[in-house]
């Protein structure tokens, strides 16, 4: 390989680093009366994770004393933990939550109300966020065995997913935020992903060079 070639390679992996790193917004989107807790979410601005502008995800929340609105539009910032109110703690993502909202997406468990409903009181139970599971809900027993699920998965690190941390602003210039909402969950592409690809676009521009000699 080249030096010229390697250059290209290192300009494109930074370049992606950068439009990865810029400011997202994403919009709440309601999906029905009654509400499920699988919320909605639109990217309209930026990308976010395995997201592009225009595309919609379902995810779950982190705290549950949080909120945000239906309709609003929020920043979004990629982490590995709740910011815990914007107070400056952290409390990371357990590898059990990731387990059970990978296999959501990848809809392992269904999209109805009930099945929604277990998983985010699952997911609020992993992250200490309650004391214990419900035993009196329609959707009760199905919590307790994704909790087992997850709890047998011997998951020890969160994988390709990461926390979304929602706020309301941002300041440009100090490149600050500011107005917290919420954590949510999110995937994002595979370790190295973005670096393949910037390798394949550098190898496939070098053979259309080469062949057009």
């Amino acid at each position: 390989m080249s030096t010229k070639q390697l250059t290209t390679i290192v300009a494109l992996t930074i370049m992606a680093g950068v439009v990865y790193a810029a400011p997202t917004t994403v919009k709440a989107i309601a999906d029905g009366a009654p509400l499920s807790p699988a919320y909605e979410f639109k990217v309209t601005s930026g990308s976010l994770g395995i997201y592009t502008v225009g595309q919609n995800f379902r995810t779950f929340c982190m705290e549950a004393g949080e909120t945000f609105a239906n309709g609003a539009t929020y920043y979004a910032v990629i982490n590995t933990a709740a910011v815990k109110g914007g107070t400056g703690t952290s409390d990371p993502l357990d590898p059990r939550t990731a387990y059970l909202y990978t296999n959501y997406v990848a809809g392992a468990y269904g999209y109805d109300f009930n099945t929604e409903n277990a998983l985010q009181e699952v997911i609020h139970y992993i992250e200490g966020e309650r004391a214990s599971l419900s035993v009196s809900n329609p959707w009760s027993a199905q919590a307790a065995t994704l909790f087992a699920a997850a709890d047998a998965s011997g998951w020890t690190n969160i994988g390709n997913v990461r926390v979304v941390n929602l706020w309301t602003n941002y300041d440009p210039q100090t490149k600050t935020y500011s107005g917290y909402a919420q954590d949510q969950l999110v995937l994002v592409p595979a370790p190295g992903a973005l670096l393949l690809a910037s390798i394949g676009m550098a190898v496939v521009g070098g053979l259309r060079r080469r062949q057009s000699v």
